[in-house]
């Protein structure tokens, strides 16, 4: 039977996946015992978030959290067993079945809601819900949404910028402010997953710098070597 071109390199490129799955040790984790608590994560892009939440301790006890781009719920998860308060969860997507009998057996609230995140309809509705839940304003946000990315680095780079900036803005309005906090420990956080490149540091220097008190740029060990994939994280949302 004749192969064609295309068929050839897709088969070749399938087997390089596969064979970068078979010895990613987040994946092997993921597959296994899932963390050190024996959760099994829906998600390779927990440890992702829990690598961060190890170095900074954004989530906790009490604290009210939206996962922007939360499907299938790793992170979601991460928040739940963290002992959060409340988590609000969104995405185009559903999140796992297993999620919300984890929320159960945390005695945590979790309120999960399908729909693009672009969608000005959608963000209002979102806010709602949030006020609803007796919450005015949020701890953390954290958004690991991503769009389709094409294997060039500056592409993908301006492609993350519109989501990021969706986020950002929504940040603004829901997020509390610095001049509410109790303690050190009470600061509001933003976490943006976006692509290095130029236009994401002129984001930061134009938006995130006036309006956050301290931001970091970090790149976790889970994050794939050959990946330009960063993290914003944003403490302290100014008065």
């Amino acid at each position: 039977m004749w192969r064609t071109a295309w068929s050839i390199q897709s088969t070749a490129s399938s087997s390089r996946y596969l064979a970068r799955q078979k010895r990613d040790p987040f994946v092997k984790a993921r597959n296994t015992s899932g963390n050190d608590h024996g959760t099994q994560y829906v998600s390779r892009s927990a440890f992702k978030l829990e690598q961060l939440n190890k170095a900074y301790r954004f989530l906790g006890k009490g604290k009210i959290v939206v996962d922007l781009g939360a499907s299938p719920g790793g992170w979601t998860q991460v928040a739940l067993r963290a002992g959060c308060e409340h988590v609000f969860a969104l995405d185009l997507l559903p999140l796992h079945s297993s999620i919300q009998q984890q929320a159960s057996r945390t005695n945590a609230r979790l309120t999960a809601l399908q729909g693009d995140f672009r969608s000005s309809e959608i963000q209002t509705k979102l806010e709602e819900i949030i006020g609803k839940g007796g919450e005015r304003k949020v701890d953390v946000i954290m958004s690991d949404m991503m769009a389709n990315t094409s294997g060039n680095p500056i592409r993908d780079s301006v492609a993350s910028l519109d989501l990021i900036h969706s986020a950002f803005s929504f940040a603004k309005s829901m997020l509390k402010r610095s001049d509410t906090k109790s303690s050190e420990n009470d600061s509001s956080v933003l976490i943006m997953k976006y692509f290095e490149g130029p236009d994401a540091q002129e984001f930061k220097k134009q938006y995130l710098q006036p309006n956050f008190s301290r931001i970091v740029n970090k790149k976790v060990a889970a994050s794939r070597s050959e990946s330009s994939e960063m993290y914003f994280i944003c403490f302290d949302l100014k008065e």
